[in-house]
């Protein structure tokens, strides 16, 4: 039986379309929840959608949550000779040393999160260097180890709302440096950061929630969790899985567009000192299309309003709202 082995301290892996392939599936608390979160995670879309397409593979999940890339390479040593389980949390969990002797076909390593967020280098050009040959040496000892024939490098999902923080800014520059990475090596890349990063701009442009709302997890509802094991999948060349995931994807995207749930709300606070005659407060709310050009006119309808007033006051009069 030929292996696939998937490493990635963020999310999973998926097959290269040859029978009989085993999944090793390492990573961070974006990889556990894949696991843990039943039916929709991405471990879970992966096995599904392999039963459905009829993939002769099997997934192996290994999360660890809040795991950095030190971690995995004292995971790595230790579990040469000892026992390194996952977290008592995690269904059905597993021994890396287990894992890691039954072998691997392709290496699939995604991570950098958590080093980014603790933080655990700095933003100056060596440390970011030094923190990528880390990484390459860990993947070498991992190929080796299990005989792997190939590596897929993932980039790193976006660490918050705000594109120009630091972090992602950061993140970028080790992004740029995992792609360069590969193409020296001559490993294939996953582009989980700009799959994440164009589904920000689209959260950004109207939709009724933030896709990494805690700034670690892309993970509202099962939106992140699709994008990133539809990438995978493309990454590694599983078209019938890959076509499967986007289609999935597609339908989650308009069941949770802005344009298909317009709302509204609005949080009136007292200035006081900005009072009018009477103790009275005039408020205008004003709303429109983030994107009048793709909204059918038959399909502007007017949102639903929810509006909270400070304590002790009351609506007087109101002349309705006006959308543009």
């Amino acid at each position: 039986m030929r292996r696939l082995f998937a490493i990635g301290l963020g999310v999973w892996a998926c097959l290269t379309g040859v029978a009989g392939e085993r999944v090793l599936l390492i990573g961070d608390s974006i990889t556990e929840q894949g696991i843990c979160v039943q039916g929709s995670g991405t471990y879970h879309q992966l096995t599904n959608v392999a039963a459905e397409v009829g993939a002769d593979v099997t997934f192996v999940g290994l999360g660890f949550s809040g795991s950095h890339v030190g971690d995995w390479e004292a995971w790595e040593k230790k579990s040469r000779t000892e026992d390194v389980w996952q977290y008592a949390h995690v269904p059905g969990r597993r021994n890396l040393k287990d894992e890691f002797a039954k072998g691997a076909d392709v290496i699939v390593f995604f991570l950098g999160q958590n080093d980014i967020t603790r933080p655990l280098m700095t933003d100056e050009p060596a440390s970011m260097d030094a923190w990528v040959e880390r990484c390459r040496r860990l993947i070498v000892r991992l190929k080796e180890r299990t005989k792997a024939r190939d590596v897929v490098l993932g980039t790193i999902t976006a660490c918050g709302t705000d594109p120009e923080s630091a972090r992602n800014r950061g993140r970028r520059a080790l992004n740029d440096r995992l792609r360069a990475l590969a193409a020296r090596e001559g490993w294939r890349v996953a582009d989980y950061g700009a799959v994440i990063d164009r589904l920000q701009r689209r959260t950004q442009r109207g939709w009724l929630f933030n896709l990494v709302g805690d700034y670690v997890h892309p993970s509202f509802k099962t939106i992140g969790h699709t994008a990133i094991a539809a990438e995978l999948c493309r990454a590694l060349g599983e078209r019938r899985m890959a076509a499967a995931l986007e289609a999935r994807l597609a339908r989650e995207i308009e069941a949770n567009d802005f344009r298909e749930k317009p709302c509204l709300s609005a949080n009136l606070t007292a200035d006081p000192d900005r009072r009018a005659d009477k103790d009275e407060f005039d408020w205008t709310v004003d709303w429109r299309w983030t994107d009048a050009r793709a909204t059918p006119p038959e399909r502007r309808r007017t949102p639903q309003v929810e509006v909270t007033l400070p304590e002790g006051f009351r609506i007087v009069s109101s002349t309705g709202f006006h959308a543009t």
